[in-house]
């Protein structure tokens, strides 16, 4: 979903759980988040965020790591950002999940080589 809050303020919502904002403050951000979630901790505080800066220069289009040039403000282009970029804190996220379960995986294989025996519970 999304949604424009304000002269050139957007949040975009996201099916899988993020929520990206754009040209909002930190004090506007963290009320909206409260409003979406109370338990939330204030962004500041999230295990996974990204910042991209978007920065409008006529005549230039240019995308690095953590910055967009833009020609003009488009809403398009800039919910083009916010999808990557929300898209990216997914992947994020989803590193952790893979990582996890391969830290996981490699101690029942490690199991399985010292004792030769798979020692998993029923669940």
């Amino acid at each position: 979903m999304f949604l424009a809050n304000g002269d050139q303020k957007y949040i975009y919502l996201f099916q899988y759980g993020v929520v990206a904002f754009f040209n909002h403050n930190t004090t506007e951000i963290n009320r909206l988040i409260a409003q979406l979630n109370p338990e939330a901790t204030p962004w500041e505080e999230q295990e996974l965020s990204e910042t991209i800066k978007v920065v409008i220069q006529k005549g230039t289009q240019q995308v690095t790591f953590d910055e967009v040039i833009l020609p003009d403000f488009d809403q398009e282009a800039i919910r083009l950002v916010l999808l990557n970029t929300s898209q990216s804190v997914a992947l994020d996220k989803y590193l952790e999940i893979t990582d996890s379960l391969l830290e996981e995986t490699n101690g029942y294989i490690k199991s399985l080589e010292l004792t030769g025996k798979l020692n998993i519970s029923g669940r």
